[in-house]
């Protein structure tokens, strides 16, 4: 009995080895050297991201850290192993063809084995920092959580507007940068003016194609727009012009709550159409634009189902890792007006660029109530403390076209600088308070009064002190 206990024992164990064995997926090395790189993303989120997508379309992917001693640190989703190149140049074309994945390439483990290191996935489960979430207007929540999320898209650009009853937000020179990229035929400061917040989203869909831009606005009681502002925004954009094609199709939305409004296709140029989907909510307080030059019916009309959704924009990680590190008490004095996040895509001319290719780029502008004007927090996250630092040091050391002033925030190393000005309402020139720069972890932060903005160092330096820049992570992925 305990023979064939025994022997029972062992053949299981050995049908565990082979299921086991049987699931692993298989890695190039050198016998196999060529695979497929479906993508590369400084973030590990990202990848990951992009992993488990690439798992429902039926390829079994895996992940490798590259650091690249030129271009710094990568993730890598790489499938399959191949050991000629001819057989790789054949799946490449399948996986085009089969997929329409997109910027496929094929890497050599030969080029690559002292550069790079096999990762798995599983051990990462969550990349949201252990933050609380910062005092802000309650409509910057409300009208920020209305905009898509999804797996399946990448945000590389999300901007927020604050707009104030009082003052006209977009004359501040800072703001320049902000006006979102609203559809043809449409004022952007109008609206923006009628409306108490706005928020825009792009979005690109990386493996196969695709972007849309989206925009969600919180419309004044007191707006000009009549009772169907749907109508209203899609006969601006149709009235633009006379087009060769133009359609204004009534569609509803079943969003959050029923959303109703237009479909809009024209077609400014032979053969390039583009989409315009405007909606609304019933009590006509929101209003939605939904725009691509690149989507089928059925494309828009499934992402148009994503606004209002339990899963908001909180939910992208750059987006709440950067958002999240405003303070919980902030100082009333400051009222914050913009708040903008970003993908760094620069050119890859020069090493510092390359080095900040991939990074996430975030600045909040604020307005002084006590008239000292606008000035702005900005924050550049990497994937590692060792890049953040080595960026700091090559792009922001003092020079002597460039003097700057050594001093400590929060316990770490930094520079101030100033500038020659004006004094208000006099002609004399002083030196006043420019920019608070440091480093902490992997993120460089830069307070400055750009622009026109008054703002003594010591007011940078107690907001410095209130920023939530902690480097720990929630135990679980939850959001406000």
């Amino acid at each position: 009995m305990q023979t064939l206990s025994f022997f029972r024992s062992t053949a299981f164990s050995f049908i565990l080895i082979y299921l086991f064995s049987s699931c692993q997926t298989e890695q190039f090395d050198e016998t196999t050297p060529y695979a497929i790189q479906i993508g590369k993303y400084r973030l590990i989120g990202d990848a990951i991201k992009t992993i488990q997508r690439v798992k429902s379309m039926g390829i079994s992917p895996y992940l490798l850290l590259h650091k690249d001693k030129k271009e710094g640190e990568w993730y890598l989703v790489v499938a399959d192993a191949y050991s000629s190149l001819e057989e790789t140049m054949a799946n490449k074309i399948k996986y085009e063809d089969s997929y329409g994945i997109l910027s496929i390439d094929i890497i050599n483990f030969n080029s690559l084995k002292d550069e790079i290191k096999a990762i798995n996935e599983n051990d990462f489960e969550n990349f949201n920092l252990a933050t609380q979430p910062p005092t802000v207007d309650a409509k910057i929540n409300e009208t920020a959580q209305k905009l898509h999320f999804s797996n399946a898209f990448q945000l590389l650009e999300a901007t927020i507007i604050n707009t104030l009853d009082s003052v006209e937000v977009m004359r501040i020179s800072l703001m320049k940068s902000k006006v979102p990229d609203y559809p043809r035929g449409i004022i952007p400061q109008k609206l923006i003016y009628n409306s108490s917040c706005v928020a825009e989203g792009v979005y690109q869909d990386d493996l196969i194609g695709g972007n849309f831009t989206a925009q969600v606005m919180k419309l004044k009681s007191t707006h000009p727009y009549g009772d169907n502002i749907a109508e209203h925004f899609a006969k601006k954009i149709m009235d633009t012009r006379d087009y060769d094609f133009e359609e204004m199709l009534p569609v509803t939305i079943d969003a959050y709550s029923p959303l109703k409004g237009y479909l809009v296709n024209i077609e400014p140029k032979k053969g390039r159409l583009i989409r315009y989907m405007v909606l609304s909510d019933e009590s006509q307080g929101f209003l939605y634009f939904l725009q691509s030059a690149k989507c089928k019916e059925e494309q828009i009309m499934a992402f148009a189902k994503k606004f209002g959704g339990t899963e908001g924009i909180t939910h992208y990680t750059h987006f709440y890792n950067t958002f999240t590190t405003l303070p919980t008490s902030p100082n009333p004095e400051n009222q914050l007006i913009a708040f903008t996040v970003e993908i760094n895509r620069e050119s890859s001319k020069g090493n510092l660029a390359v080095l900040r290719e991939g990074g996430i780029f975030s600045k909040s502008v604020f307005r002084n109530t006590n008239e000292l004007g606008a000035w702005e927090y900005f924050i550049q996250r990497y994937n590692s403390d060792s890049l953040a630092q080595k960026i700091f040091s090559v792009g922001y050391s003092p020079s002597k076209r460039n003097p700057k002033d050594s001093l400590v925030v929060n316990g770490q190393q930094g520079w101030h600088t100033t500038l020659r000005r004006r004094i208000p309402n006099s002609l004399k020139l002083q030196d006043v308070n420019n920019e608070v720069q440091f480093t902490t972890g992997n993120n460089i932060i830069i307070l400055s009064n750009k622009g026109r903005g008054r703002i003594p160092k010591e007011n940078m330096m107690d907001f410095a002190a209130q920023l939530q820049l902690t480097e720990e992570l929630k135990e679980e992925s939850s959001f406000w």
